[in-house]
């Protein structure tokens, strides 16, 4: 009975010791699973909305712009910023001027006894001229008021010509309302645009944190039940293209910034005047906007406004590009059903030249496809001791590593042939695959390597590099043809210097680099790094080759310059074994002996 237990104790240890080591690697399996992995979901949306981006940006680039608010301002400080601006975009166009209080005026009579009148619009809106009277001229274009004037002095005085000249423009207050930084009241003058003030509200004030987007309004909401305690932090973006513009005499005029900056349509960011109110709404993609993709100048999406047309949508993204197939270029529209589309294939050759147009609705999305190009360019670089190191141009497919050393001239005395190399950069679009982590778990996923088969693959992918299988020296010096590579586009050829040196590493006295001597072989080298340690293993001495790397004992080949030599030491596996190892042998050993004994034991009940 006493064995029968002892046997039965030791199968239980067999059994129950790898089972529960096998549960611990599950666990650690399934943990690893849930871990989340950034390299994979890592993804952005960012590059949809560049078109957006870059109009902001544009409307941002006003360096020397300032903002003065005139938001619980002194009188006095008021009258000191409704000073006139020096900063014009181009002459004053004379039919677009309207003239109103406190721009200056200068009036001239050009006759025998020529006079001049320097004056300026009164806060009522008229001109006061000595020995002629008050003239109203607010609300009028200065090509109006040149007329005007010039019929009421020649009344006064009926010889010589009379001229009216703008001397400066006035400034006055327009308010800001809406999705900006800082709404309210600014000064601005007669010759400014709509732009300039929806600038002033957003600006970019020296000490204030550096935004990602400065045009970004970060509100507080207050939030619904369950969290009423809690403030909510809302994210919003201004339009550029649906603004409104109210004109004191009640008017309202739709302002469209992006179509501004791509065509340079003044209409679409007209003047100000006094008594303005702009109001900015929010930007809205999700649910109004086209988008245009491929081989424009400018991809991606923008807000839609009614009378979109494909037209206006390349000129927004600046252009076609030069490899643009434009024959065949394509529209998708979602029916009125709002899951399906349809697809319409438009020559956009004929929308460039005005021969024809398309207009466009909500959601349509363009793709512009590329031409593929016949005249690729393919180089490759070659770097180090050639005669002309330099980029080379090679025909795709067709040129080999031979012509291209010959090209730069061939090698110089100080190459180290053996030691070239040739590497190849990977090219993907996966950027995920730019992670070596990545390949390595990829190619490791469907093998059935065991743990030590894992250590060495790791260690293998560690180290692995595009390096291009060639044998320089079987080429070059050996003149083995069949060791001659077609070379890519990309590729890169580094040709070293030689060493003249082979060194000594291991288990030696004094280590390091040493001065090849031809025809030595490896004792020589040993002897003159200081000889063998006392734990050297003086029969297990290696030959690395130089360029190869390749292992070989040592005396089996000759010793080369760039080689090196290294000498092991003598194993002592007891202090190197970890627990693992002896729990392992433990473990092999009661398996055998309680196999050994359960046999003998149904061995020796039979024999009863």
């Amino acid at each position: 009975m006493v064995r029968i237990g002892i046997t039965w104790v030791f199968t239980c240890l067999v059994l129950i010791v790898p089972s529960l080591k096998a549960q611990q690697d599950q666990a650690q399996r399934e943990a690893g699973r849930a871990r989340s992995n950034r390299f994979l979901f890592d993804q952005s949306g960012e590059s949809r909305d560049f078109v957006q981006k870059y109009y902001q940006g544009l409307l941002l680039e006003r360096k020397g712009a300032k903002a003065p608010s005139v938001a619980g301002a002194e009188e006095e400080t008021l009258l000191g910023q409704l000073r006139p601006s020096g900063a014009l975009e181009g002459p004053v166009n004379p039919s677009q001027y309207v003239v109103g209080p406190f721009d200056g005026i200068s009036i001239n009579l050009w006759s025998e006894m020529p006079l001049s009148f320097n004056t300026s619009v009164t806060p009522e809106g008229t001109v006061i001229i000595p020995t002629v009277g008050e003239i109203r001229v607010a609300g009028r274009s200065l090509k109006e008021v040149k007329e005007i004037v010039a019929r009421e002095v020649r009344k006064k005085y009926t010889k010589g010509e009379v001229s009216t000249t703008l001397v400066f423009p006035r400034s006055f207050v327009v308010k800001v309302a809406g999705v900006v930084n800082r709404p309210g009241a600014y000064v601005v003058s007669a010759v400014d645009r709509v732009d300039k003030a929806i600038y002033l509200a957003n600006p970019l004030s020296v000490g204030q944190p550096e935004q990602t987007n400065p045009l970004k309004i970060i509100e507080k909401e207050k939030p619904p039940s369950p969290w009423p305690t809690e403030e909510v932090r809302k994210e919003r973006e201004p339009s550029l293209r649906n603004i409104k513009l109210y004109r004191a005499n009640g008017d309202s005029i739709e302002v469209d910034l992006i179509r501004f900056f791509a065509t340079g349509d003044a209409a679409h960011n007209p003047y100000l005047q006094d008594g303005d109110m702009i109001v900015v709404p929010s930007l809205n993609l999700e649910a109004n906007a086209i988008s245009i993709q491929g081989a424009v100048k400018i991809p991606g999406r923008f807000e839609y406004r009614l009378g979109d047309s494909l037209s206006l949508m390349f000129k927004i993204a600046n252009g076609p590009q030069a490899i643009a197939d434009l024959e065949n270029t394509e529209v998708v529209r979602f029916k009125p059903d709002g899951r399906t589309f349809e697809r319409m294939v438009v020559d956009a050759r004929k929308v460039l030249d005005g021969v024809t147009d398309l207009a466009l609705q909500p959601a349509d999305r363009v793709f512009v496809r590329s031409k593929r190009s016949l005249r690729e360019e393919f180089n490759v670089i070659v770097a180090g001791e050639v005669r002309q190191p330099g980029a080379y141009a090679i025909t795709r497919d067709s040129t080999k590593l031979s012509e291209i050393i010959a090209w730069a001239g061939g090698f110089t005395p100080e190459a180290a042939i053996p030691e070239c190399k040739v590497f190849r950069p990977t090219a993907t679009d996966d950027p995920a695959a730019q992670n070596p982590d990545y390949e390595r778990l990829t190619e490791m996923r469907l093998s059935k390597m065991d743990r030590q088969e894992r250590e060495y693959f790791n260690y293998e992918a560690t180290i692995k590099r595009g390096f291009v299988s060639v044998d320089f020296k079987r080429l070059f010096l050996e003149g083995d043809r069949s060791a001659d590579v077609i070379l890519k586009g990309g590729d890169f050829i580094v040709v070293p210097a030689r060493s003249k040196t082979v060194y000594v590493y291991g288990q030696v006295a004094n280590p390091g680099y040493l001065t090849y001597m031809p025809g030595s072989d490896y004792r020589y080298y040993i002897q003159r790094a200081g000889g063998y340690s006392e734990a050297a293993d003086e029969g297990n001495v290696s030959l690395i080759k130089a360029g190869t790397k390749k292992w070989v004992k040592a005396g089996e080949e000759r010793v080369e310059e760039g080689d090196a030599i290294f000498v092991s030491r003598h194993s002592e596996p007891d202090r190197e074994r970890d627990f693992a190892y002896y729990f392992e042998l433990a473990r092999d050993i009661i398996s055998v002996g309680t196999t050994a004994a359960t046999i003998y034991f149904l061995i020796h009940q039979a024999n009863k």
